[in-house]
């Protein structure tokens, strides 16, 4: 950015001579690869709620976010939504990744194709607790449909090369938790036309990494992410208007991707984000959002598959 632009922009929003060291000292530090946790958080509160800047407004929408789909059950005479779920090529099986719990609370999972619902059937298995007594909440379905099915209908599904693996990198500190709150699902009926909707939110916040805050919360930095997130602190844009957040009641089951920064733009948004977990929970009094790392997912799977565990191994 040039240092016309940069005074362009520090005038426009208004900012205090401690806001604008703030940011330099951000700026630089992301620059030089010098992460500092409280730093970086006192700068996401600047982004998010004092220059009421949020990346994920629709036009900037990852392509890979559509690989999130929102999950269904039948309730009496009618659908209900109720969790959500990500689609995951492996060696030509498609897989629906979840949560245990949302898994578990539906006698049937749907999801939509195109305008039709189709039934989660197939090869299946959850996960709540390991030998070792670490907490998991995490689920799988191969599912009975050919990828084909999918590409006919321009649906998006991640593949292995989607995926990171590793812990994440301490100079990327925001990560962005996806799904589909169930607050903002629509269930209609009129001269036996149903119509159904439901809206795909982001919840973007700061990877922790704080030993003391996993062992607080009975969770295991190799296992699982914890991303801090006050929602009374949030906002998002959302058909063109700046709004509080909703409550991520009925995210379980999506996925958690990385969030990198575009410095030039003074702005947060999706550059090639890689699926780094699974949605299992959000702790409002904790201030924390909850999910079960995809290494841990993929070897969970791999012990049935010997051609998914060959390409973990590579």
């Amino acid at each position: 950015m040039k240092d016309d632009d940069f005074e362009q922009f520090l005038n426009a929003h208004k900012l205090t001579h401690k806001e604008i060291d703030l940011l330099h000292d951000f700026f630089i530090s992301i620059k030089s690869n010098s992460y500092n946790f409280q730093l970086a958080k006192k700068a996401f509160l600047l982004f998010s709620k004092r220059m009421r800047l949020n990346p994920f407004e629709e036009q900037n929408r990852a392509k890979e976010f559509s690989a999130v789909i929102p999950l269904f059950r039948d309730v009496g005479s009618k659908f209900e939504q109720f969790g959500s779920g990500v689609l995951l090529n492996l060696s030509g099986k498609v897989f629906l990744l979840t949560a245990a719990h949302v898994f578990l609370d539906a006698k049937f999972l749907y999801f939509p194709i195109g305008n039709e619902f189709e039934l989660a059937v197939g090869n299946s298995r959850h996960i709540v607790t390991d030998i070792h007594g670490n907490f998991f909440d995490f689920a799988y379905i191969e599912l009975d449909i050919p990828l084909s099915s999918f590409n006919a209908n321009k649906m998006e599904i991640l593949s292995f090369s989607d995926l990171e693996l590793k812990k994440m990198h301490t100079t990327i500190p925001y990560c962005v938790f996806t799904g589909y709150p169930h607050r903002k699902s629509t269930y209609s009926e009129s001269n036996g036309d149903v119509r159904i909707s439901s809206d795909l939110f982001e919840y973007v916040g700061l990877y922790t990494d704080d030993k003391e805050f996993y062992e607080e919360n009975n969770c295991d930095n190799n296992l699982h992410i914890i991303m801090r997130y006050n929602l009374k602190r949030s906002t998002t844009r959302f058909g063109g208007n700046l709004r509080s957040v909703v409550t991520p009641e009925g995210i379980s089951g999506g996925g958690i991707f990385t969030s990198r920064i575009e410095i030039d733009n003074f702005k947060l948004f999706e550059n090639n984000p890689k699926l780094i977990g699974i949605t299992s929970s959000y702790n409002k009094s904790a201030y924390a959002m909850f999910g079960t790392r995809i290494k841990c997912c993929l070897e969970f799977i791999a012990e049935n598959y010997s051609e998914i565990r060959k390409i973990i191994s590579t």
